[in-house]
């Protein structure tokens, strides 16, 4: 009886060895599908920062675009000012130019100033 009884508890020991490794097995596939879960959390979240990495390059490059076509109308525009304010001045100076200031009409005769060093005489009516 004892041989059977030996085998009885070598299969027993076996046995319960089996179920440890089982639930072994089960515990490292619990692991495995775990961390593949996690990887592809991973896997997604670096896609989506790739993707928001490419946008902002993107956005960047088309920020960088506008700042040089903003320096150059920025440019156009300082050399438009410019060229108006001394247009402007010239105008002012022509304005307050004074064609009568020397007295050029003789005989008698009235200055009408025009624009700029420009004028007319007025003759009396006395003088043809």
């Amino acid at each position: 009886m004892t041989p059977i009884f030996g085998r009885t508890a070598q299969f027993t020991a076996l046995q319960e060895k089996v179920e440890a490794i089982s639930t072994r097995q089960d515990t490292f596939k619990s692991r495995v599908d775990s961390h593949q879960s996690t990887l592809i959390l991973v896997a997604t979240a670096s896609r989506r920062l790739l993707q928001s990495s490419k946008n902002f390059t993107a956005e960047l490059r088309q920020l960088q675009e506008w700042r040089q076509n903003k320096t150059a109308k920025d440019v156009r525009l300082r050399r438009f000012m410019g060229r108006l304010q001394k247009s402007i001045k010239a105008l002012a100076e022509m304005l307050a130019m004074d064609g009568c200031e020397s007295k050029p009409c003789q005989h008698g005769g009235t200055c009408l100033p025009r624009f700029g060093k420009k004028y007319n005489c007025l003759c009396p009516p006395y003088r043809t």
